[in-house]
């Protein structure tokens, strides 16, 4: 419920901020499109509080990106993909707050992120095949809509909870390891 709670809440507070605007003749952006009923983690975040992630994606992501890419001595992509998405979310989970449970928050995000990248890449023959039936790709969507709503719950676990502790004794708890 926690996880409905939050997206109400912060949902309503911008649909609030876009209703005023247009009171005052201001238009402001959507900032929550459906983000509970995205594929992945990549899509989600496409579509929850969309201008914060647009913002970091523009002033930090791309040009952090681009920093490790132009280094004379150029790392491994792999490695730079995980650095940058780890990076972001951090910062962005530090953004709401400097406590370690956002710091927690962002390294569980930018952990799935990356996680998704290399499985997106490495998968790109066989989604090709299972999308090309119609009961396949109606069960895979099903199936990473499923397994995205319960990744980004459970991570709704260090925003729920004060202590660090606590929070990965919940996320132990939850994932049956407490």
């Amino acid at each position: 419920l926690y996880t409905f709670q939050i997206f109400f809440d912060f949902s309503g507070y911008s649909d609030v901020a876009i209703g005023l605007g247009r009171l005052y003749g201001i238009t402001l952006p959507e900032n929550f499109d459906r983000p509970y009923l995205q594929r992945n983690i990549q899509q989600f975040w496409q579509r929850w509080h969309i201008t914060l992630s647009t913002w970091f994606r523009i002033y930090y992501f791309i040009p952090a990106t681009r920093f490790f890419i132009t280094r004379e001595r150029r790392l491994p992509q792999p490695i730079i993909v995980f650095i940058v998405q780890l990076s972001t979310m951090v910062l962005i989970g530090l953004w709401h707050g400097i406590t370690l449970n956002f710091l927690l928050w962002g390294l569980w995000h930018g952990a799935g992120l990356f996680s998704h990248k290399m499985l997106a890449d490495n998968s790109r023959q066989w989604t090709k095949r299972v999308n090309a039936r119609v009961w396949s790709r109606r069960l895979l969507y099903s199936a990473s809509v499923f397994t995205t709503f319960h990744f980004v719950t459970l991570g709704w676990v260090f925003f729920a909870l004060p202590e660090a502790g606590d929070s990965i004794s919940m996320m132990m708890r939850l994932i049956g390891m407490g």
